[in-house]
């Protein structure tokens, strides 16, 4: 079931163990979601062959290999009319419901102000909540009617049971607590936003953190250009995101383990780019020749000494109060620490939700998109800080950012996210919105 929650099912656990967002839209693409789609199919059509092994290795006190072997004899091909059936029917009447709340939103975006378009658009997502658990409900059914029972007539009196349109209300009335209680619905907006150069690029592709893309960002006007650094063994301070780098000749050197003098000489590769790294010092001099502001993650580990700290902040330091530069890291003990060195605004980088207080450590909170909701916008925004959000990059997952309060986007395509940003602002829709909330938004319930 695990995957299944990345599509907002609401699984009791899975949920848990669901990875964030932008981590798998690093791996989607056409081949690999069609080549996860088959493997998942097979899965569950082993699971269907498969499907009594327990009951004769357990119940009936068979050795394991005879139980795979008589499993193996069963006839599936009933169990994969009903699943094929089932799936069908889920899938008919579930796009069915979407559309349905869709144009219902649709005519609120029509014809109503903006503040009652939201009104609409919170309570359609309270009702889609609710659908989501009883389609949760309908998948976790058959999944157990295919593993307990070998008569088509009796699974389909089980998944068409007459409890379950009175199951289908209750759950819906669980769906608009879930909605309130887990902050997964609109608040109006920030008066400003910020659009933020993932990894100093200016489309997906490109080559991250380095001159060859600074230029060309630049020319896209980000607010900031993120970028990562990590010294060097003699204390450089270079750009890259990896912690290993791998040479065109096949070399793999630690960066924390190599000076800079033989890091400098050494051409990388990466993801099809071939380029030499980057120092920050050359970076920052060009961002602050061209005015352009940087916000800096450090990727240090928890080895790094006060006194360390101390020599970047000394070494740095002009060129960054030059430059207006902000600092994130996912260290948060370092971040505690720079903190005594410098002027600098800071704030805690994280792939998940962080507890928000009034300290003056974290300025701000970047916090991957998926893990975002209007709970953690709203203190944040109660403290005064910035909530920034991360890798975004879909125009669905820019727009249900901007209407859940989020006032700072990370993106690999800085000119196209500030025109979607410019365009929602000017007249907020929710018709797309709300079914991204669903379907992206992680919620622990």
């Amino acid at each position: 079931m695990i995957p299944l929650v990345e599509f907002g099912l609401k699984v009791p656990f899975a949920q848990y163990l669901a990875l964030p967002k932008t981590f798998v839209d690093m791996v989607s693409g056409f081949w690999a979601n069609t080549i996860f789609t088959a493997c998942y199919l097979v899965l569950i059509l082993l699971l269907i062959k498969f499907r009594h092994i327990s009951y004769f290795a357990i119940y009936q006190d068979y050795s394991l290999l005879n139980a795979i072997k008589i499993s193996a004899r069963e006839g599936m091909a009933s169990a994969i009319q009903l699943f094929l059936k089932s799936i069908i029917r889920l899938v008919v009447a579930s796009g069915i419901g979407f559309a349905l709340l869709y144009f219902l939103q649709l005519f609120a975006d029509t014809f109503f102000d903006v503040n009652n378009r939201r009104l609409i658009a919170n309570i359609l997502l309270a009702i889609t909540s609710g659908l989501m658990y009883v389609i949760t409900a309908y998948i976790l059914n058959l999944y157990v009617t295919l593993l307990t029972t070998d008569h088509k007539k009796d699974a389909e009196k089980k998944l068409n049971g007459s409890s379950v349109f009175l199951q289908g209300l209750i759950l819906i009335v669980i769906g608009a607590g879930s909605t309130l209680i887990s902050g997964n619905y609109f608040i109006s907006p920030r008066e400003k936003y910020l659009v933020i150069a993932h990894k100093g690029v200016s489309y997906p592709n490109a080559v991250p953190n380095s001159l060859i893309a600074l230029k060309r960002t630049i020319a896209t006007h980000p607010d900031y250009i993120e970028i990562d650094i990590q010294p060097t063994k003699d204390g450089v301070y270079v750009l890259t995101h990896n912690t290993k780098i791998k040479t065109v000749s096949g070399e793999t050197l630690d960066i924390s383990k190599t000076n800079w003098s033989t890091l400098k000489t050494k051409k990388v590769t990466e993801d099809g780019h071939q380029f030499y790294l980057t120092s920050f010092s050359k970076y920052i001099d060009l961002a602050n020749n061209k005015k352009q502001k940087l916000l800096v993650e450090l990727k240090l580990n928890q080895t790094i000494t006060d006194e360390q700290l101390k020599q970047f902040v000394a070494k740095y330091g002009k060129q960054m109060k030059e430059n207006k530069s902000e600092i994130q890291s996912m260290n948060q003990n370092v971040i505690k620490r720079i903190y005594q060195y410098t002027s600098l605004t800071t704030g805690l980088l994280s792939p998940v939700k962080n507890t928000v207080d009034g300290n003056k450590i974290s300025k701000f909170y970047a916090i991957e998109y998926s893990k975002v909701d209007a709970h953690l916008s709203s203190q944040i925004r109660q403290h005064n800080k910035d909530l920034y959000s991360w890798t975004v990059n879909d125009k669905l997952d820019v727009e249900t950012a901007y209407m859940i309060g989020v006032n700072g986007v990370i993106t690999d395509k800085p000119r196209e996210t500030r025109t979607i940003l410019e365009n929602i602002s000017e007249k907020l829709t929710y018709r797309r919105a709300f079914i991204s909330m669903i379907l992206n938004q992680q919620s622990d319930i």
